[in-house]
Parts: structure tokens; sequence; C-alpha cells
């Protein structure tokens, strides 16, 4: 049960962009490395043997939005070195 949910995000995955005009490789490597601060490899990996184990899982993403209301749009992450 374990080894399959493991074998689930073995390759992993990339992102691309919905918007046109935007360089693929650049924002797929922007995301990539938010995933990587996040430890989403691990955390999907755990809800895959959630899942498996238990016929269900979730999991749950937040955020801390400093917009000084809610009609202001959040805004985009800071590039990365």
């Amino acid at each position: 049960m374990f080894a399959v949910a493991h074998d689930v995000f073995d390759n992993w995955f990339e992102v691309e962009p919905l918007e046109e005009g935007v360089d693929e490789e650049e924002f797929n490597e922007a995301v990539q490395k938010v995933l990587l601060l996040l430890n989403a490899k691990d955390v999907f990996t755990q809800a895959a043997v959630f899942e498996r184990a238990y016929g269900w899982s979730i999991v749950v993403i937040g955020y801390q939005d400093k917009a000084p209301t809610l009609k202001t749009p959040v805004e985009s992450l800071p590039k990365m070195e």
C-alpha cells in the first residue's frame, strides 16, 4: 500500500501557465521552488497513503494575505533566486 502511494509521485509533475505569452519553463521553475518550500511531494505522498488506507484524504493549503481589503488582488509571488 505504501509503495503504491510513493509510485504515484515518484516522477512528480510540471505546471503549465493558463495565460498566453508566459514563459512555460520559467513559470514551472517558480512553482516548483514554492512546492519544494512547502514540502509538497511528501505531503501529497502522505495524502495518497491515507487515501489508500482509509478511502479518503484531504490536503488543506492556506496563505496569509496582507492586502488592505478583500477586493485587492493577491500579489504575485516574488521571484526566488
